[in-house]
């Protein structure tokens, strides 16, 4: 559990969640959830390139938050 809040925190002693964080890891969970379910429930063919896009554009997106944010994070 330390491994996760150390992830999704954004001060240094773990206290306070970073909403960019959350958020970014929660797309990602939702995204690969959706695609299990279009696959092994719905039978539907998987979209590789779109579904590496999407994620791409999530991660890449959270990691520019988060950079912006850089200035503003406590030490």
């Amino acid at each position: 559990m330390s491994f996760l809040r150390d992830i999704l925190t954004a001060d240094r002693d773990s206290r306070v969640y970073d909403l960019v964080r959350v958020g970014t890891a929660a797309a990602l969970v939702v995204g690969m959830g959706l695609t299990v379910y279009a696959v092994v429930w719905r039978g539907e063919t998987f979209d590789l390139t779109a579904f590496g896009t999407g994620i791409g554009l999530i991660l890449a997106a959270g990691g520019g938050a988060m950079w912006a944010r850089k200035d503003r994070e406590s030490d």
